[in-house]
């Protein structure tokens, strides 16, 4: 089979590795949809996510550890803020949707995967909550992020300047308590290379972080070996170069573009 026919089936099994009642002062919207959907489209003057390079491509972000939340008061109104870390748009929309209260009075969130940024207002007047969410997200430097604040109203009006500090501020209190960490985005790199050699392709393989991403495939009587792997962004280049010499040029890799 030629090389080129042997990545696109390794390719093929690879697998990736690892989001109304109106009251006095407080004018309400039209409720927004409760979960989140790939075809919503973001507002034009949302922020950026932080996560997103030039061409919008994936870069390094920095996102949540674990899960986060805090509760925060004003004017008897309780604004219950919780956080966590996604991989997708699909993994906040789940959340959001699981964690929201029906009985509360709103249900207010933001996300941003990437290049997927969206906000909702949940029946609050437009502006006041999910862009507040929003900013304390992107304001943090953070990614790959989801944000709910569920309101249970105490009865006094807030008015919009009230609401947008109160959604902010629980926001912005949820996640500067939260612990975080620096994600790397996975390369794909295909290799091809003699059953002799795989242990060395598994050696250098550790070394640099990484971790096979799909099924190995057997050639020629079972004496070639196509392996599927994925490692961090910045150790691909050293991972070539030292399987190469460990292998004397046996091995063949192939990266996978960006």
């Amino acid at each position: 089979m030629r090389i080129a026919a042997r990545w696109a089936v390794a390719k093929a099994v690879a697998r990736p590795r690892r989001v109304a009642t109106s009251r006095a002062g407080e004018t309400t919207s039209p409720p927004d949809p409760p979960v989140p959907t790939l075809q919503q489209p973001s507002s034009p003057s949302s922020p950026p996510s932080p996560g997103v390079a030039a061409g919008g491509a994936r870069s390094a972000y920095t996102t949540l550890a674990t899960p986060a939340s805090h509760t925060h008061e004003a004017k008897k109104s309780k604004f219950v803020a919780t956080a966590w870390p996604v991989t997708s748009h699909d993994d906040a929309a789940r959340l959001i949707a699981t964690a929201a209260d029906p009985a509360a009075s709103h249900n207010c969130w933001a996300l941003a995967v990437g290049a997927a940024v969206r906000c909702s207002d949940d029946g609050e007047p437009a502006g006041t909550a999910g862009r507040p969410i929003l900013a304390a997200i992107t304001s943090a430097g953070l990614d790959g992020v989801a944000l709910l604040v569920t309101r249970h109203h105490g009865g006094t009006k807030l008015g919009t300047g009230g609401l947008v500090r109160a959604y902010g501020g629980a926001a912005r209190d949820c996640l500067a308590g939260a612990a975080r960490v620096d994600i790397q985005p996975a390369t794909v790199v295909f290799i091809t290379a003699p059953l002799g050699d795989v242990g060395s392709v598994y050696e250098c393989l550790s070394a640099a972080g990484g971790a096979r991403a799909g099924e190995e495939a057997y050639e020629g009587g079972g004496s070639v070996v196509t392996l599927v792997v994925s490692m961090p962004r910045p150790a691909v280049a050293a991972f070539v170069s030292a399987l190469a010499a460990r292998t004397a040029g046996r091995a063949a890799c192939v990266v996978e573009e960006e």
